[in-house]
């Protein structure tokens, strides 16, 4: 599912407190932002996030980004 194609849906992005607006600024310290993660994993082109969900109820001691 893409997001452009759902209706609403990138006010909701742009205002959720999940959303990063300028990733390259945290360049070097997403740790600082995700304290007591130990391990950071970023999927690009997730889709709909259900391997992401999976992996994260796995090892709830890592962070995952999609």
């Amino acid at each position: 599912m893409r997001v452009k194609h759902v209706p609403g849906s990138e006010e909701k992005v742009a205002v959720s407190e999940h959303t990063v607006s300028d990733p390259e600024a945290l360049r070097g310290h997403w740790a600082e932002l995700l304290p007591g993660c130990r391990m950071l994993f970023v999927e690009i082109g997730c889709g709909k996030g259900r391997f992401l969900i999976e992996m994260a109820q796995r090892e709830p001691e890592s962070a995952f980004i999609g």
